[in-house]
């Protein structure tokens, strides 16, 4: 195998695929060398976005996505006009952004700048955004320190009346569950694949692992797992975060309740120095 299959990253059912497909599998992250899968899965994805528009409206100056991936939400906001600076740490997704980005007429594509870079390290200089977008899963994929440190960084970034638009997925107390997927998806090389999903939550070490198996119908080629371990963040956690780093939740949306009970919350935030007129 490619990579190494650890207990954290692999469910039960992901990982009896895995032993039974023994070394014909080709294991990697799924933020890299599964960057063009998650780019396929999300692609037609608009959960949150109207929301996130909702919550910016009446501001029209510079956007920091962190964590923008292939731009699920950079392009709503490009559309909209903005100029976005999409930050991701991984090359293999900001590829993926390029892609789609080549597709823009030009006055959208001009607005984009793709950058290279942890979200827990921020240093644009004197450059302040109006609004700062962290997307559902990515506040998940951060340790407790590199979420304190995203959050006093955006704060140092925000723009005077400026908003921090976070979204987190809130688990249901105790729900240990496992559920699987399937999808077909395009190939990179123009084929059929199969994917299925696999995604185990474990509440008493407050983490999820999110594994896809890619199956390559045709052409046919080896077969892929992409793993990927965010966590269990819960709401307490997140605010006493934000309000450690200067930033004061002015406003809570739930957006979504699944049916397994998760759901959804955007925060609405503003530097705890300008009270909730802005």
């Amino acid at each position: 195998m490619a990579a190494t299959l650890t207990a954290p990253a692999l469910g039960g059912t992901a990982r009896r695929l895995a032993e039974a497909l023994g070394d014909t599998l080709r294991v990697s992250d799924l933020y890299d060398g599964g960057a063009w899968v998650y780019d396929r899965m999300v692609e037609n994805d608009t959960a949150e976005v109207p929301e996130l528009l909702a919550a910016a409206r009446g501001l029209r100056g510079d956007v920091l996505d962190l964590g923008a991936g292939s731009g699920r939400l950079t392009m709503p906001f490009l559309a909209r006009g903005h100029r976005v600076v999409a930050l991701d740490n991984a090359a293999a997704m900001l590829a993926e952004l390029a892609q789609r980005a080549a597709r823009l007429p030009g006055r959208l594509h001009d607005r984009l700048e793709p950058a290279l870079g942890d979200m827990a390290a921020l240093d644009f200089g004197e450059r302040r955004f109006d609004i700062v977008l962290l997307g559902t899963t990515t506040v998940s994929l951060l340790d407790d320190e590199a979420r304190r440190a995203t959050f006093r960084g955006v704060r140092a970034h925000l723009a005077p009346g400026g908003r921090f638009l976070v979204s987190s997925l809130c688990f249901p107390a105790g729900r240990r569950a496992e559920t699987v997927d399937v999808v077909a998806l395009a190939s990179p090389s123009g084929g059929t694949a199969l994917a299925t999903l696999i995604e185990e939550l474990r509440p008493d070490e407050g983490a999820r692992s999110v594994s896809v198996l890619v199956q390559h119908l045709e052409p046919p080629a080896p077969p892929e797992l992409f793993l990927s371990a965010p966590r269990m963040v819960d709401e307490a956690s997140v605010t006493a975060d934000l309000a450690a780093a200067g930033l004061a939740v002015t406003a809570r949306q739930s957006i979504h309740t699944a049916p397994d009970g998760r759901e959804t919350v955007l925060f609405t935030c503003h530097r705890d120095d300008e009270g909730e007129t802005k």
